[in-house]
């Protein structure tokens, strides 16, 4: 059997689904949860117990906790998505759980429209610049830093 982040995460009858998610991805959803459960440890509230409604009310806190410190909405969509996938278990379709966290997160994206997707590495575009300036392409450097500028 292949060795993987699916399997080293002991998800049993959930290896096949879980699999469908790439590696970089699941490690993300992964640790998106892990900080979900740490931040219900802080709180006194039991992480394995995995009653939905339950689950809902403190993820749409949580959310409210990632908003107020100022974090992207990737961060709490990578923590819903994650939760469904490596978690949940009821016999509906995912889209049609934790309706409260999705109304929370709908929100969050509203209000931060400018810091809805997550930012590109800056060091690329900086090895750009160099590039261009050691090639003699000022103008086009300058206007790299202008587009730099602008994108943060």
């Amino acid at each position: 059997m292949e060795r993987s982040l699916a399997t080293t995460l002991g998800l049993g009858s959930r290896f096949l689904r879980v699999s469908s998610v790439k590696e970089p991805t699941l490690r993300r959803y992964h640790s998106a949860v892990a900080d979900f459960r740490a931040w219900c440890i802080a709180r006194g509230w039991k992480f394995g117990n995995h009653v939905l409604p339950v689950v809902d009310k403190a993820l749409e806190q949580y959310f409210e906790d990632l908003f107020r410190d100022a974090r992207f909405p990737a961060c709490g969509r990578d923590t819903l998505f994650g939760f469904l996938l490596l978690y949940a278990e009821a016999d509906r379709p995912d889209r049609d759980l934790l309706h409260r966290a999705r109304r929370a997160l709908k929100g969050w994206q509203s209000r931060c429209r400018y810091k809805s997707r997550s930012p590109q590495a800056l060091e690329v575009f900086y090895l750009f610049g160099t590039y261009m300036l050691d090639r003699g392409e000022v103008d086009a450097a300058s206007c790299l830093a202008l587009l730099i500028d602008s994108y943060c």
